[in-house]
């Protein structure tokens, strides 16, 4: 028979069991999902997103297991030293250390540190940094540490693309920590969420790493990257940072065609590739005279330039001046460069006021002064306004090739035929009218002429390794349509011996030796003279068969720089500043032309 007091002890442990068992109910009924739905809002990703103020998707139950080798009975352990473990675990990939539990604990407790805080200093700390995680480890790891779940698809694709784009993890973490999920987190626990402002830069950065990939084509150095950002962060203009990377020696030495640099101007300055009637606007724009620098303005000026910087942050800001890429002007020196002002005074071209003769004089004696300051020799076959006859200046490039020679050779023979030769050049100096049309095939030229004995002597002797890596002849002149001063027709031109490309030289003499180095020089110079102001021909760079670069035999071009028969050529060759540009310019072509 059951006395009372057993059936007072059955009650008793019955009521504790409902009592556990309700206690156990309830628990389950709060963390179920009918009290923490999942909220999948599917929300447009803006590329431009920022993560300093975002509503991450995918808002699930917080699970509140604690860790299976924490003693769950152990009163000093709380929510809290839950939250900071569980950061230990999740982020660190590690048991917490007693001290550093204690630490965080304490911190958050007394509330001189908030929950994102104390994540940043997991998130950032040395160790973690150590650990050098992928992009993807540590999406994963934020996901976990300050979600305390799993990433959802969508989320993570967007947040792996803004951290590709080149924006740095303390934004991509100022997403998930002022996030309503952590903010449950920091509820749950019962500490400060905080707030978490990322360093200045952040989108600036992203505009810098998209330059480097779209002009240069490569990943950013991390210098450079620094030093860019820092200029946007401290007030720089897109404009200028953009055309600092499109106008760039790295950019430069690309030699991009007017198709691809077209491209690139799309892709960088307006995010997007480009449309095939726009590239072509633009590509006959640059075939019809414009210069690159022009058709970077008119890209920058864009409104979709000017989203693009809104959309990062920065000022458009006005467009720079054409300037040249930084040279290296140490190749100069040592080096024999002759400056050649066509034509005398007496009958020189010109057009609206501007004389041909006296324009290039004025360039030479501005080019030579930049060239000897770099220590280079520099003969200018003639410094004032009178008529020098070619045969007269082509003897004196001969005669100085001949001597460069002369200086590294022993061979007695060879010797011996250069002192002859030397004052057969000589010779034509002395009287030019007697002797020039006897060595040389002057204007107006006979294609049924062969080459002079002596000449061919002087060629095959200059055909020689100090003459191809130190001489260098360049003719200088402006261009003209007629003899009007209207024309349409204006930019640059460069030409170059090619026996090759023209018959008639080929048939004169089929062995010269520098057609190469010649055509490279001139293709180099014609970008230069664009970047000066006036714009490249589509056709400028071109064999010919003119006597001064055709009665030597060495490194020579002859320049054609603008019409000035067109008003806009003429007005710059007309400009000093404009001249002084154009012979900086020069400089910087030779200078790239021997490196």
């Amino acid at each position: 028979m059951v006395n009372k007091k057993t059936i007072i002890s059955i009650i008793l442990l019955c009521s504790l069991v409902f009592s556990v068992i309700g206690s156990f109910g309830f628990v389950y009924a709060v963390e179920t999902p009918e009290f923490f739905p999942y909220v999948n809002n599917e929300k447009s990703i803006d590329e431009n997103d920022t993560g300093e103020d975002d509503t991450l998707t995918g808002i699930e139950a917080i699970d509140d297991e604690l860790p299976e080798d924490l003693d769950t009975e152990t009163a000093e352990y709380d929510a809290i030293e839950r939250f900071v473990s569980r950061m230990y675990l999740d982020v660190l990939e590690r048991q917490y250390d007693a001290g550093g539990l204690n630490h965080w604990a304490n911190e958050l407790r007394s509330g001189r540190l908030t929950g994102a805080n104390f994540a940043h200093s997991i998130f950032f700390s040395t160790e973690f940094i150590n650990y050098k995680v992928s992009d993807e480890d540590f999406l994963n790891r934020m996901y976990k540490g300050l979600m305390d779940r799993t990433p959802d698809s969508g989320g993570k694709t967007h947040w792996l693309g803004r951290l590709h784009a080149g924006l740095p993890r303390e934004n991509i973490f100022s997403g998930f920590v002022n996030s309503p999920e952590f903010t449950r987190l920091c509820e749950r626990a019962g500490i400060v969420r905080g707030t978490y402002t990322p360093p200045q830069g952040g989108m600036a950065r992203v505009f810098v790493t998209r330059l480097y990939r779209t002009t240069l084509q490569r990943e950013p150095d991390a210098s450079g990257l620094s030093s860019w950002t820092t200029n946007l962060v401290n007030g720089g203009s897109g404009a200028a940072v953009a055309h600092g990377f499109i106008f760039s020696t790295e950019m430069f030495n690309r030699n991009l065609s007017d198709a691809d640099f077209v491209e690139i101007l799309y892709e960088a300055l307006m995010g997007r590739a480009s449309d095939a009637g726009g590239k072509a606007g633009w590509v006959s724009r640059l075939q019809n005279g414009d210069t690159r620098h022009s058709v970077f303005a008119g890209f920058a000026n864009s409104s979709e330039f000017d989203r693009i910087c809104r959309d990062h942050g920065i000022q458009r800001g006005n467009i720079p001046p054409p300037v040249s890429p930084p040279i290296d002007l140490t190749p100069i020196k040592g080096k024999i460069i002759f400056l050649d002002p066509g034509h005398g005074t007496a009958g020189s071209p010109g057009a609206g006021g501007y004389n041909e003769a006296v324009a290039m004089l004025g360039l030479a004696g501005r080019i030579r002064p930049l060239l000897e300051a770099q220590g280079a020799t520099v003969i200018v076959t003639r410094t004032t306004e009178v008529n020098v006859p070619i045969s007269v200046r082509c003897a004196m490039i001969n005669i100085r090739a001949l001597e460069a020679v002369k200086e590294t050779t022993t061979n007695q023979e060879v010797i011996t035929e250069i002192n002859r030769l030397l004052i057969v050049m000589s010779s034509i100096i002395a009287n030019p009218g007697e002797n020039g049309p006897i060595y040389m095939n002057l204007d107006p030229f006979n294609p049924a002429r062969a080459i002079h004995p002596d000449l061919q002597s002087v060629f095959e002797i200059t055909n020689n390794p100090v003459i191809r890596d130190k001489f260098l002849v360049i003719s200088l002149h402006s261009n003209a349509v007629g003899t009007g001063g209207s024309s349409s027709t204006r930019g640059a031109e460069v030409y170059y011996i090619s026996p090759n490309e023209i018959a008639n030289t080929r048939q004169y003499y089929p062995d010269f030796s520098f057609t190469s180095q010649s055509r490279r020089f001139a293709d180099i110079l014609l970008d230069h003279i664009q970047i000066a102001g006036i714009p490249r021909r589509a056709n400028g760079l071109r064999a010919a068969n003119y006597a001064m670069i055709r009665e030597i035999n060495v490194p020579a071009v002859l320049t054609e720089n603008g019409f000035h028969t067109n008003p806009t050529d003429r007005a710059l060759l007309s400009d000093p500043a404009f001249m002084a540009r154009l012979a900086t310019e020069y400089m910087y072509a030779i200078a790239r032309y021997f490196a």
